[in-house]
């Protein structure tokens, strides 16, 4: 449920459905979570809810396909139910959520423009740009409520591998860079001992000296 993703009544305002995006995304986005495994698939599931409900056509479509009419009630005569069930052209009746899957092209071009959150978004940019023209010249010729054939679609913004790459490169530098610190102490230590025991060298020299007649 989009609504549900994004904490929004169905009746929120796009006003409304864009601040939440950005709170849940900036709460969420995996560059912020290095150490949390699911918000990758969280910020995935926000941003697939706000590409749907952002678009007043797309929402308009998830409504009628994904949620169950509350309104527009009509009365039918008795022993036109069975017809009237089956929907236009021979339909199946609405039952809960259609397992159809639409392509998510990711956040809105905006989201991209102001730069995004982490070190990644040109990278992400390109994926989005990509997977778009791919998109466009795929699915040319697919009628209303048609299935895609093929491997489930991917996500084309969100570089996982190249988001785990990344966050294992920043562990062994923080390793790396622990190691030296405690390297370092090590030999501030050596070398203040060093000192010490120079002074104490030095200073029963000159006191020898000065003790001798």
């Amino acid at each position: 449920d989009h609504y549900a993703t994004l904490s929004v009544p169905p009746h929120a305002t796009p006003a409304q459905i864009k601040s939440q995006f950005y709170t849940l995304s900036k709460l969420h986005h995996p560059d912020r979570n290095p150490g949390n495994p699911s918000s990758a698939s969280k910020f995935v599931a926000i941003s697939e809810a706000y590409h749907v409900l952002s678009s007043p056509a797309a929402r308009a479509k998830y409504d009628a396909q994904f949620t169950r009419p509350v309104h527009h009630r009509h009365t039918h005569p008795t022993g036109s139910h069975s017809s009237h069930a089956a929907g236009p052209a021979g339909s199946r009746p609405a039952s809960g959520l259609s397992r159809r899957r639409t392509q998510f092209k990711g956040p809105p071009p905006s989201f991209y423009r102001s730069g995004g959150y982490g070190a990644h978004s040109a990278k992400r940019t390109e994926h989005q740009t990509k997977a778009e023209s791919a998109g466009s010249g795929s699915t040319g010729g697919m009628g209303f409520g048609q299935e895609v054939p093929g491997p489930e679609p991917f996500i084309p913004h969100w570089d996982r591998a190249g988001h785990f790459r990344t966050h294992e490169s920043i562990r062994k530098w923080r390793e790396t860079r622990a190691e030296r610190g405690r390297m370092s102490g090590l030999d501030e230590e050596r070398v203040g001992g060093s000192m010490i025991v120079n002074f104490f060298l030095v200073t029963g020299v000159v006191a020898l000296v000065i003790a001798v007649p």
